[in-house]
C-alpha cells in the first residue's frame, strides 16, 4: 500500500516540495483451509504477520455435527493450542478484534475431529499479509515544519505517532529512487517524545537542482523502518 501527496511552499523566495510517502508493505490475502485433503493448515511465510478480520465457514457445514472452530498451533507443540469458542455461522463471521499470526503459528480447522478424506467442509479466512518489520517496528511521522535557517542549514520538526524510544535519520535522494544517508545532518530530541528536531546542510548532496530529503523513524527494540515527509530543497 503506497501514498503520495506533494505540495509546495516558498521559503526566501525558492519553491520546497514536501512529499509524503507511506510505503509499507500490505497484501490482501484470502486462505483456503480444505479439510478434506492436506490444504487443512496454513503457516503465514517467514517474515510475515497474518492478520485476520473475517472467517467464513461454506454451506457443507450446515446441519452437520461438525464444530466450525479455528485453531492456532505453536510451533513445535500439538497439544498447545487455541481452539476458538465464539459461534461462528456459515456466513460472514467478521471478528471483533483482528487476530495477528506470526510465521510461528499455523492456523487449522477442526484437525481433532475425524472428517472424511475428500470432504467438502472448507473454510475462508480473509484478511492482510504484511511485513514483520512494517508491523511492529514501524513508527508513523510527519514533518511538520520545515524551513530555511541560513544558506548552509535546513531545519525542522519531525512528529512521531509514538512516545516508544525510536531512532531517526535523515537521507537524501536526488530522484526519490535512491537514497543515501544525509551528510551533515543531525537529530535532537526536545522534551517531548513525540518530536525531534533535525538540521541538514543542502550542500554537497546529491542533485544538480534540487534535492530531496526524508527522515526514516524506526523503534530500537526491533528493526524495519517507517517513511515520513520527503522533500526536495534547491541547492
Amino acid at each position: 500500500m503506497k501514498r503520495s501527496l506533494f505540495w509546495g511552499q516558498i521559503l526566501l523566495g525558492t519553491v520546497v516540495m514536501i512529499a509524503t510517502h507511506v510505503g509499507a508493505v500490505v497484501v490482501p490475502h484470502v486462505l483456503l483451509l480444505d479439510c478434506g485433503d492436506s490444504d487443512s493448515s496454513y503457516r503465514p511465510p517467514t517474515g510475515k504477520v497474518f492478520i485476520i478480520e473475517h472467517i467464513m465457514f461454506n454451506d457443507e457445514w450446515l446441519n452437520s455435527e461438525q464444530l466450525m472452530a479455528v485453531e492456532l498451533i505453536p510451533d513445535g507443540t500439538q497439544q498447545s493450542r487455541w481452539i476458538s469458542t465464539m459461534p461462528f455461522s456459515a456466513t460472514w463471521n467478521t471478528l471483533a478484534r483482528p487476530i495477528k499470526v506470526p510465521h510461528t503459528i499455523t492456523i487449522a480447522v477442526n484437525t481433532r475431529v475425524n472428517i472424511p478424506y475428500e470432504s467438502d467442509y472448507k473454510c475462508f479466512i480473509f484478511g492482510m499479509l504484511v511485513d514483520e518489520a512494517d508491523l511492529y517496528a514501524a513508527v508513523p511521522s510527519e514533518i511538520i515544519e520545515f524551513d530555511r535557517e541560513s544558506t548552509s542549514s535546513l531545519v525542522g520538526s519531525i512528529a512521531l505517532a509514538s512516545p516508544r524510544p525510536s531512532i531517526v535519520k535523515m537521507e537524501s535522494s536526488a530522484d526519490l529512487l535512491n537514497w543515501q544517508s544525509a551528510a551533515n545532518a543531525s537529530i535532537m530530541q526536545q522534551s517531548s517524545p513525540h518530536q525531534r528536531e533535525f538540521a541538514v546542510d543542502p550542500t554537497g548532496q546529491p542533485g544538480e537542482s534540487s534535492t530531496f530529503w526524508r527522515a526514516k523513524a524506526r523503534a530500537r527494540s526491533s528493526g524495519g523502518a517507517a517513511l515520513t515527509n520527503a522533500a526536495p530543497a534547491p541547492k
